[in-house]
């Protein structure tokens, strides 16, 4: 029997063991004592397969344990490829920006607020409301708000919904996204022709725009997080939060893939230090400059933490 077969016939064996809900709860009892590379390996073997196959199976919800903190995931029978996706990538997929998390929720004194730019179907959000942290989450696309939505409500979560995008203006602009993958959308025209090139499926529609120092007074004397994950355009909502940068001085993560000089110039300005994922550490920062320019320009990897210069020293 050649490897192709044998894969086929491992996955139809996973689709109709995990269809039950009965049997997949077994699977998800023992997720719950796996170590990290464990559900690594479980989300690159399995992330994909309902996708694959086009399987519907029984609804329910998946447990995932974060930090001593059990949380719901729901999973709906006609999006079960999508949320069986979701839910095995919440501890299965970007586990440098992961482990970030876990050192960020031991801090000392500890965030007392997450601003989540970009929180797409909010599975990165949930881990930082399911420790007491109060989240506001910007999202323009209503598709991924409904999972986040009933998500929050399965666990007794209460964030505060923005459904509206984050730029260097108010305004009105169109969001693109793949309809088989909407968490891709992005407001940025050139990703928009990116997106085209790959994904027939492209649907755009028309979502407002504000700035965060819209914002400002809601994170007046807070301890803040503030996460940017925008698809490119993380240069224009950085620009758009220099009085928040100025005043509340939040620790930054961002995805960058893109306009890597102008946004290092900009946080360099506001007096931050910018460090790759993993940050193994919250304290003891005192001994290390970050990174370059140019180490910030040649970095392989996407996302990273900027932290105010002030919190860098001893």
């Amino acid at each position: 029997m050649n490897s192709n077969i044998r894969k086929k016939l491992k996955s139809i064996f996973f689709i109709l063991f995990l269809k039950n809900k009965s049997s997949r709860s077994i699977i998800n009892f023992i997720t719950l004592y796996m170590n990290t590379w464990q559900h690594l390996s479980l989300f690159r073997s399995l992330g994909h397969i309902y996708w694959k196959y086009n399987a519907r199976c029984h609804s329910g919800n998946w447990r995932v344990r974060f930090e001593e903190k059990e949380i719901l995931f729901p999973i709906r029978a006609d999006s079960f490829g999508l949320d069986w996706y979701l839910a095995l990538s919440v501890l299965g997929y970007d586990l440098p920006l992961k482990k970030t998390f876990r050192v960020l929720l031991k801090r000392d004194p500890t965030f007392d607020m997450l601003i989540d730019v970009g929180a797409n179907y909010g599975t990165q959000a949930v881990l930082f409301l399911a420790h007491g942290i109060e989240v506001i989450a910007f999202e323009p696309n209503p598709h991924c708000l409904e999972y986040f939505e009933l998500t929050c409500n399965i666990n007794g979560f209460s964030p505060t919904l923005e459904n509206v995008a984050l730029g260097v203006i108010a305004t009105e602009v169109n969001l693109s996204f793949p309809e088989d993958e909407t968490w891709l959308g992005s407001v940025v025209e050139t990703q928009k022709d990116h997106l085209e090139k790959y994904h027939p499926l492209l649907s755009t529609i028309k979502v407002k725009q504000k700035r965060l120092d819209d914002y400002l007074e809601r994170f007046r004397g807070r301890r803040i997080l503030l996460k940017i994950d925008a698809e490119g355009n993380e240069l224009g909502i950085i620009k758009g939060a220099t009085q928040v940068l100025a005043e509340s001085r939040p620790y930054l993560i961002f995805e960058c893939w893109s306009d890597r000089e102008e946004i290092f110039n900009v946080l360099k300005e506001q007096s931050y230090i910018i460090f790759s994922v993993p940050l193994n550490s919250i304290n003891n920062r005192s001994s290390s400059t970050g990174l370059s320019y140019e180490q910030f320009k040649d970095h392989l990897a996407d996302d990273f933490v900027a932290i105010p210069r002030e919190y860098c020293t001893a």
